[in-house]
């Protein structure tokens, strides 16, 4: 997280996708990694990121937050259309 906030987002994916690798049944790093995917306009992979967070830990907060700020992106960029 410290990476993603000094915007050094290249470290900060490695890590997080070295957590996500070596841990898949901690959600933790799932959400920080959606939300740079996100940021990127990779939503399927944010769409992957959040849905196996979700079967993870259901009732994780921030896995359902992150799901609303999907949904408002994908809603802004169908109504760009």
């Amino acid at each position: 997280l410290r990476y993603t906030l000094m915007q050094k987002e290249e470290k900060a994916r490695n890590i997080l996708v070295e957590l996500e690798v070596k841990h898949p049944n901690f959600e933790w790093p799932l959400i920080p990694l959606a939300a740079l995917e996100l940021k990127n306009g990779n939503l399927d992979r944010c769409k992957h990121l959040l849905n196996r967070a979700q079967q993870v830990n259901p009732g994780f907060i921030k896995m359902w937050c992150a799901k609303g700020r999907l949904a408002i992106a994908e809603w802004f960029l169908l109504d760009l259309d």
